[in-house]
């Protein structure tokens, strides 16, 4: 549970070192809001591990006012008031472990060279997902494929989850339940046997 807490720590402290400037590019701001919150969930579950209590950040936004979310449904931002549009691209791999301590010390390396000569870059890794992280953080953007002059990047998140069943997109329920969650709608357009 300690490298847990002193890992969320670091990156809360990495998160405000890079938003402390309202003018941090996205470039930089997404991957330390990205670390922040898989450093939150590894610490979650090693609390849950420990002592059996359950997500501590998991109701913080419970007293917002009933304004505030009526303003939200009718705010749908899918149209920026400068007319852009606004897409979100969301996407889920499942990866197997083989070697849990192999993949640590491949994000201790990643971790090391994106923060070399920092105070970050000796911190300790204590869960995959925060290997995940720093391995993708040092790749780029995940999407690199999108990295083009004809999209202008906004914001994003990158979150691991350990706590899931891996998808059978062999099966229609686990194929179009998960497409309907990425792209609501979506398994409407599944063919008709009977057409």
């Amino acid at each position: 549970m300690k490298v847990a807490l002193e890992s969320l720590i670091g990156a809360l402290r990495r998160h405000a070192d890079a938003l402390s400037d309202e003018h941090t590019p996205p470039s930089e701001a997404i991957p330390v809001i990205a670390e922040v919150r898989t450093a939150a969930l590894a610490y979650v579950e090693a609390i849950f591990e420990a002592s059996g209590w359950g997500n501590v950040f998991e109701d913080l936004y419970e007293e917002e006012t009933s304004a505030e979310e009526d303003l939200e449904e009718e705010d749908d931002g899918r149209v920026r008031p400068d007319g852009k549009v606004v897409l979100a691209v969301r996407a889920r791999w499942d990866f197997a472990v083989p070697d849990v301590e192999a993949l640590l010390a491949a994000g201790r390396t990643a971790r090391a060279r994106v923060w070399a000569g920092t105070r970050n870059e000796s911190e300790p890794i204590g869960h995959p997902a925060e290997a995940i992280y720093e391995l993708m953080h040092a790749a780029g953007l995940p999407f690199t494929a999108l990295d083009i002059p004809e999209l202008e990047s906004l914001s994003g998140v990158v979150t691991v989850d350990s706590e899931i069943e891996p998808m059978d997109l062999d099966s229609d329920e686990d194929f179009f339940g998960d497409l309907d969650e990425l792209m609501p709608g979506a398994d409407e357009a599944e063919p008709d046997d009977d057409q």
